[in-house]
C-alpha cells in the first residue's frame, strides 16, 4: 500500500512536473509574443513618426508652392501693369490705319512703320498725326507693345484747342500762358451753352 501512495504521489509530482513545463512553455511563448508585440508597437511608433515627417514637409512644401505661387502672381500683376503703362494712346484713325496696314502687311511689324514712317497707304490725319510726334518709333512701340485708342475729344476740348490755336495765330498775349487762357474759355463757352439749353 505504501507502494501505491508512492506511486501515486511520483505520478502527482510528474503531472505537477508537466504542467509547470506546460506552464514555463506557455509563459516563454507569452513573453515572446508580448516581445513581438513591444517590436510592433515601436515599428508602428516609428512609422508614425515618419508620416509625421512626411506631413510636416508636405506641409513645408504646401506653403513653400503657396508662397511662391503668391510671388509669381504679384510678379505677373507687375508685369502686366509695367506692359500696360508702355502702351501707347492712339487717335481712333491712327489706330485704324495701324490695323489695316498690319493685315495688309500681314503682321510684319518693319513693313507697317515703313508705311507709316514713308506716308504709304495711310489717310491724311494719320499722317499729320504722326509728323506731330516726337519719337518716330512710336508706331513701332504701339504695334510691339500695344495701344488704346483715345477717347474721342470733348466738344470743350475741341473749343479748347481751338482758342489756343487762335491765340498763337494771332499772337495774343494774356497774364496767363495760352492753354490755361484756352481752357477757361472753353468752360466758360460751354458753361453758356448748358445754360442756353436749359433754357430751351
Amino acid at each position: 500500500m505504501l507502494i501505491d501512495h508512492v506511486r501515486a504521489l511520483v505520478a502527482h509530482v510528474e503531472a505537477i512536473e508537466l504542467e509547470l513545463r506546460v506552464s514555463k512553455e506557455d509563459e516563454e511563448e507569452a513573453v515572446r509574443r508580448c516581445g513581438e508585440a513591444e517590436l510592433s508597437i515601436i515599428r508602428l511608433n516609428q512609422q508614425v513618426m515618419q508620416l509625421k515627417r512626411e506631413l510636416g514637409e508636405s506641409r513645408a512644401d504646401e506653403l513653400q508652392a503657396t508662397m511662391s505661387a503668391d510671388r509669381l502672381s504679384t510678379e505677373n500683376d507687375a508685369l502686366k501693369a509695367e506692359l500696360e503703362s508702355k502702351k501707347v494712346v492712339l487717335p481712333k484713325e491712327v489706330a485704324e490705319d495701324l490695323e489695316a496696314r498690319l493685315k495688309a502687311n500681314q503682321g510684319m511689324i518693319y513693313s507697317t512703320a515703313y508705311d507709316f514712317v514713308h506716308n504709304k497707304y495711310i489717310s491724311k490725319h494719320t499722317w499729320g498725326w504722326v509728323n506731330r510726334q516726337n519719337d518716330c518709333n512710336l508706331i513701332t512701340i504701339a504695334i510691339v507693345n500695344g495701344y488704346t485708342v483715345e477717347e474721342p475729344p470733348t466738344t470743350e476740348d475741341k473749343m479748347r484747342e481751338r482758342f489756343e490755336e487762335r491765340l498763337i495765330h494771332y499772337e495774343i498775349k494774356a497774364g496767363i500762358d495760352n492753354k490755361t487762357l484756352a481752357a477757361v474759355l472753353a468752360h466758360e463757352v460751354r458753361e453758356v451753352l448748358a445754360e442756353e439749353r436749359q433754357e430751351e
